[in-house]
């Protein structure tokens, strides 16, 4: 079964002019960690003086870590400033922090299919005014193809821009492919199924009475940020531990060529 959009090959290039400001997180926060993160902003000075710090030592961990799953010290670098910025660690550039991170293991076929490297990958995408050009490379380059979260997220960006036909495609794509885990599509199917039945009612109720044609404000919100709640989900679970499953075959290409970011 053929993916549903064009496949031509996508350069970080073309990826990076999708970037946007990074918004709010809407997720739970450790309080003592946020109250910390809001103490610090208060006294500016305090305030760059351990970011800084905290910046070198992250980044020192990171160049000089020499054990078997080096996307570890990334992580933690990067649910650091999840945890610490109440607003979304625009201060430090979250947004180039998840790209260095794509970048970094793009060629490394440890991570093609490691749930956590999909997550940074998935973060990036909720992050850029243009998801679906992430989700058309991650598919060109089989990047995280074996796991239904890769589906499921690409079907709610389509289904938030009103792409029904394109996002029920998608989900049957990774279902022909038995995605991992294959028994959650039959939830994702049934909530798809649902919600597109309400925007077709929907649409024939404003065609009829265009005074009920607005929105809410929670439902323009989710349109604009579709990824949020699966986001939040997802880091509930456990990040340690190496996909079990590997890529054989093409990896797909970079029409430019990525800068590679250690």
């Amino acid at each position: 079964m053929a993916a549903p959009t064009a496949l031509a090959s996508i350069s970080f290039e073309e990826i990076e002019g999708s970037k946007e400001n990074i918004q709010p997180l809407k997720r739970g926060r450790n309080p003592k960690k946020l109250l910390s993160a809001l103490q610090k902003t208060e006294k500016p000075l305090q305030a760059k003086s351990f970011f800084k710090n905290k910046r070198s030592e992250f980044e020192e961990k990171i160049k000089t870590y020499k054990g078997p799953d080096p996307l570890i010290p990334w992580l933690d670098y990067i649910d650091w400033v999840q945890e610490y910025f109440p607003t979304g660690g625009h201060s430090m550039k979250l947004v180039e922090l998840l790209e260095a991170c794509t970048r970094k293991f793009l060629k490394d076929e440890r991570y093609k299919q490691d749930i956590r490297y999909l997550r940074v990958w998935i973060g990036y995408a909720d992050r850029c005014r243009e998801p679906l050009d992430i989700f058309n490379f991650l598919e060109h380059n089989r990047i995280g193809t074996q796991h239904t979260l890769l589906y499921e997220a690409w079907s709610l960006i389509l289904e938030s821009r009103d792409k029904i036909p394109d996002a029920h495609e998608v989900l049957s794509l990774g279902m022909h492919r038995k995605a991992e885990p294959t028994s959650r599509f039959a939830r994702i199917m049934k909530g798809f199924e649902v919600r597109a039945a309400k925007k077709i009612t929907q649409a024939l109720q404003a065609r009829g009475n265009p005074d009920s044609a607005e929105d809410d404000i929670g439902e323009r919100e989710a349109a604009r940020r579709p990824l949020q709640g699966l986001l939040s989900a997802e880091r509930g679970q456990r990040r340690r531990g190496l996909g079990t499953r590997m890529v054989r075959g093409r990896s797909g290409g970079l029409g430019g060529g990525a800068r590679s970011s250690s």
